[in-house]
């Protein structure tokens, strides 16, 4: 919000906040409301003063009340922080349109991309670059994110009642109707049950992944694609068939990862409402089109491919419904647009309603190409009669909507873990004897088995033999993807994902049962794997087996054999959240940083086009930030177009929840991958290179050894029970998934994103800044001014450090020491007082470290609206 006028936020914040105040008062009593300010001012002048203070002074007020009026107090102020959040979307919005009626370029914006790229004319190696690009966003359902989707309904419907609250000229009567409405929002907000009173089912997950998708992802796209073409008009060909560069992918529905109740049946289930969905909207979209192409054929030339097309559909349908039964398209026998498009209405309603069955009708539409076709023939002909205009407004629109959803929405990925593939494949082994006590052979005959039985076409599974429950599990999940393939989309599942991939058995593990049950068929001439195989690497140590894993496999006849039926193409995911908590995020971000220059050099030097799918989270700790800076700052050449970022529960909220906000993040995220690929250039020399990567490698052994110190501790687990909350948020009804992918005391076990969330409550924020004090302060020992020197270098010069630096400052920002220990007052038994004094020393050396190499007075000056 920097140098923009911030008076309407302000406002907005008091508007919603005094609705609010008169909500409580008449809903609850005065009462609460007189408390509510109390601990509201208290807080506030206690801000900067003793914790100890405050938390004496907040006891006080809250002694003699109950735990029900304790509840409406911690709900005041939930409500609060609800519509204050609001408030500043709604002036997210503003800015972004304050930018665009100015004509101001924002750096990151599409209008940004088009200055940084400087294309004078059309450039056919920008156009060569088009087609190659590949953005996708993939949704996953995070047990974090607590808010229930009648609640995000109510957020968007206030968020829109604000904006035209906003619009000039409004009659008195109009402002005050609107303002009613919001205040009849806020109230019932205020008596709608914020949290569910029962456990989330991971089809309420899907449900809301879907309000995403419905609400904001399908009306954003077209816009997007608009304001693209718009902005690059003078540099693309006339009539340019732009690709739809932008794909969406999800988890939610087929990510079974320690998450027992994700079945094949929810999976199955899942794909036939994204196919439902998606058909709907693209009905409706129609259906709107006939009531606007009242276009007559006498008006018009250039019809006869359009009316050629409307004679064979209504020939076909007759032969299946009758004779004469094709009147029913030819309500105005001469509007033959609307002809037209009754016919694509009838076929989508048909296609609609044969979801998840084996019956065809014969009319309706097998793939989302045939529906293109149909639109592509209408684009023509009104292009033929000089109707640019409306093709650009209307039509173009719904054929990028096509091309980028399909009938599959967002494409499902499917992720498991290697000890069930590998338990899965050793039992499937055992049934036919070729299994002679798997765990005690050695790693080059598995390899060596596993490659053989890719090549033998004697089956292994038996419909006769009694399998685990586990086995049995992924089998039906697989012939699940085979159905789903043949059934909802050719294109509905495109990645296999194999969690805390280890080595090559892993992958060569899925390849065979892949190929098991049909996913990958082979024969003498040529094979058909119909998924990537995606190892996800997500421990420090499996990054460091990085290079070997791909070696070997790229070496392997038979896997280079499955890769080429996938035109050459790797996806490699790397796991931002499990490596931070193993080895601190210092560690994590530096190994994933030489991660993905292994992977690039390796699939350069045997000609594999790769991709990098990024499993960042919504924290710090969890590989979160900017999405823009965190695509800038990776290596030279690893995004080389192609990129897929998991955009997490919470996250989604955050940057998609509202189309205008939407709309933006796209645009951040092509203008990084764009920027970044196209034409890349360093801007690093390789004698500056060498020493700061001489620099981070000692920053890094420094870092984990703390770290792990200081997670290694007998009494580490039992510490992070007492100074956290993870007790209570693995009871929560927040998320489908349990907190641990096993049920044990182990920090292993523990799932990445709870430990987050637990250190988040507390307002330590740990696992975003612990160990990087240290390593700093002891690289600084060898040689203060020199090395200052380089780090400060680094921080000026070097995008990968700079993000870093400020992810870190950004963490800390949100730290908040005195809060933390009020966390341990509330623990009745013995704590360990090192424990809080060896947290609170890294805390304030890393803040002492940071504000040294960014010169600032104090934390986020150079962001100073997160103050």
């Amino acid at each position: 919000m920097n140098n923009l006028n911030t008076q309407k936020l302000r406002e907005d914040v008091k508007f919603l906040g005094n609705i609010l105040g008169q909500t409580i008062k008449d809903q609850e009593g005065e009462w609460l409301f007189e408390l509510e300010e109390k601990v509201r001012l208290t807080s506030i002048s206690m801000n900067e003063k003793n914790y100890d203070d405050l938390y004496q002074q907040l006891n006080i007020l809250f002694k003699d009340k109950d735990i029900h009026q304790l509840e409406l107090l911690v709900r005041s102020f939930n409500t609060y922080f609800f519509l204050v959040n609001l408030a500043e979307n709604l002036q997210r919005a503003r800015r972004i349109k304050e930018y665009e009626i100015d004509q101001k370029t924002d750096k990151e914006s599409i209008n940004g991309l088009f200055e940084k790229l400087n294309i004078k004319d059309i450039n056919h190696n920008f156009l060569d670059f088009l087609d190659r690009v590949e953005i996708i966003p993939t949704l996953t359902a995070h047990p974090t994110e607590a808010k229930r989707r009648t609640v995000l309904e109510k957020n968007r419907r206030l968020f829109y009642l604000m904006l035209k609250r906003e619009q000039e000229n409004l009659t008195p009567f109009e402002k005050d109707f609107i303002e009613r409405k919001i205040q009849s929002e806020i109230n019932i907000l205020w008596q709608t049950n914020d949290v569910r009173l029962q456990k989330l089912q991971v089809m309420d997950e899907v449900n809301t992944g879907l309000f995403y998708l419905d609400s904001v992802f399908y009306d954003s796209i077209g816009d997007l694609y608009q304001k693209f073409i718009y902005t690059f008009k003078n540099i693309l060909p006339e009539n340019y068939d732009l690709p739809a560069f932008i794909k969406l992918g999800s988890w939610i529905g087929g990510d079974r990862d320690g998450h027992p109740f994700v079945t094949p049946d929810v999976t199955k289930q899942t794909i036939i409402l994204h196919k439902k969905h998606i058909l709907d909207l693209y009905r409706n979209e129609i259906e709107n089109l006939i009531s606007i192409l009242s276009i007559s054929e006498l008006r018009i030339n250039n019809k006869d491919k359009l009316k050629d097309s409307i004679n064979l559909d209504i020939s076909n349908y007759e032969q299946i419904f009758g004779l004469d039964s094709g009147k029913i398209f030819i309500k105005s026998p001469t509007e033959i647009f609307r002809v037209k498009l009754s016919i694509i209405s009838e076929k989508l309603k048909q296609t609609f309603e044969q979801v998840g069955h084996e019956y065809k009708s014969g009319f309706n539409y097998s793939n989302s190409s045939q529906l293109y076709d149909d639109i592509s023939i209408i684009k023509q002909t009104l292009l033929d009669n000089n109707d640019k205009a409306l093709v650009l407004t209307y039509i173009a629109p719904l054929m990028f909507k096509i091309k980028t959803f399909g009938f599959y929405f967002a494409k499902l990925d499917i992720r498991q873990h290697s000890e069930i593939i590998n338990s899965t494949v050793e039992e499937l082994l055992s049934s036919v004897d070729i299994n002679h006590d798997w765990q005690k052979i050695s790693f080059e005959n598995k390899k060596d088995i596993l490659t053989r039985e890719i090549n033998n076409k004697r089956p292994i599974y038996s419909n006769y033999h009694q399998y685990s429950e586990s086995t049995i599990d992924l089998i039906e999940t697989i012939k699940t993807i085979k159905w789903g393939l043949e059934n909802i989309d050719q294109n509905i599942f495109e990645n296999f994902i194999i969690s805390m991939c280890c080595n090559e058995v892993d992958i060569l593990s899925l390849l065979l049962l892949l190929k098991e049950f049909g996913i990958y068929t082979i024969d003498s001439e040529k094979s058909n794997l119909k998924v990537n195989i995606v190892p996800l690497f997500e421990t420090v140590a499996d990054l460091h087996n990085i290079e070997s894993v791909l070696e070997s496999l790229f070496n392997n006849e038979t896997y280079k054999k499955a890769l080429k039926s996938r035109n050459n193409f790797q996806e490699i995911m790397l796991g931002y959240s499990d490596s931070s908590k193993d080895g601190g995020i210092l560690t994590s971000n530096w190994e994933l940083y030489k991660a993905q220059n292994v992977i690039k050099n390796t699939c350069n030097k045997y000609k594999i086009d790769f991709r990098m799918f990024h499993g960042r989270g919504g924290s710090i700790g969890r590989g979160g930030g900017p999405s823009n800076e965190a695509i800038m700052s990776q290596p030279l050449g690893t995004v080389n177009g192609k990129i897929r970022i998991t955009e997490q529960g919470e996250m989604i909220s955050t940057k998609y929840q509202f189309k205008e906000i939407a709309i933006r993040t796209f645009e951040q995220v092509i203008n990084a991958v764009f920027v970044a690929s196209y034409e890349p250039k360093s801007i690093i020399d390789l004698q500056k290179e060498e020493i700061w990567f001489n620099a981070m490698e000692k920053l890094n052994d420094i870092s984990y050894q703390k770290y792990h110190e200081f997670i290694s501790k007998p009494d580490f687990i039992k510490n992070f029970q007492i100074f956290t909350p993870i007790d209570l948020i693995s009871k929560l009804d927040i998320g489908s998934r349990p907190t641990k992918r096993k049920n044990t005391q182990s920090l292993k076990d523990l799932r990445a994103i709870p430990w987050v969330f637990s250190w988040m409550q507390t307002r330590l924020v740990l696992p975003g800044w612990f160990g990087v004090g240290l390593a700093l302060s002891k690289y600084l020992e060898e040689n203060r001014e020199q090395n200052l020197e380089i780090l400060k270098d680094m921080y000026q010069s070097w995008t990968y450090f700079s993000t870093f630096i400020k992810n870190v400052e950004n963490a800390l920002g949100k730290s908040n020491i005195g809060i933390a220990k009020i966390y341990k007052t509330l623990y009745n038994g013995e704590s360990d007082n090192n424990f809080v004094e060896q947290v609170t020393n890294e805390f304030n050396l890393t803040r002492e470290m940071v504000l040294l190499i960014t010169g600032e007075k104090e934390l986020l000056d150079h962001q100073s609206f997160l103050q």
